[in-house]
């Protein structure tokens, strides 16, 4: 479940919904696993971003790699039954000024907070991108994870393993608070 929620100065919530992609690699090829399992809140007040709190996560059982296999292994790597989320709390928002006009403005926020993923908490950071449209706001973003940080036992086969590094991508909207 990946939480996220849009509120206004007043700390009115709206709902939020998207999607989450994390994209692995092995000694072949790569692969990307999605899950549309998006909930979360984010506390902000839109001409003070810096303000913002945010809580996101997303059931590791959900993701969709197209491949049942790999996403069996996947799961078991994970220990998704006593690890079942990933989640990401906000510690910090620095954002530059909004550009564009009222209805159709852009901004760029660096978040950092604390990734909890198999257990284990670690500092991570995103680039996120928001974009309002019309009465509408969009929030997309990328950032890394370590497997091994994480202590998750890379799968694979005989000796050659999946990646350590693995990318987070995320796309969500919300309607204007």
């Amino acid at each position: 479940m990946l939480l996220f929620a849009l509120a206004d100065s007043a700390a009115a919530q709206v709902p939020l919904t998207g999607t989450v992609s994390y994209t692995g690699s092995g000694f072949l090829h790569s692969w990307t696993g999605t899950s549309d399992e998006l909930t979360g809140e984010i506390a902000v007040d839109l001409e003070q971003p810096e303000q913002a709190t945010i809580r996101v996560e997303v059931p590791v059982a959900s993701f969709d790699s197209g491949n049942e296999r790999r996403d069996r292994g996947m799961r078991e790597a994970t220990e998704a039954e006593q690890f079942p989320t990933v989640s990401f709390v906000s510690q910090a928002v620095s954002a530059r000024p909004w550009s564009g006009t009222e209805g159709r403005r852009k901004a760029a926020w660096i978040v950092t907070g604390k990734l909890t993923f198999h257990g284990i908490t670690r500092d991570a950071q995103a680039r996120v991108d928001v974009v309002e449209e019309g009465d509408a706001f969009r929030f997309v973003g990328t950032f890394r994870a370590s497997l091994e940080a994480h202590d998750v036992d890379r799968p694979g086969y005989g000796p050659t393993r999946i990646g350590d590094q693995i990318e987070l991508s995320f796309e969500a909207t919300a309607p204007a608070p």
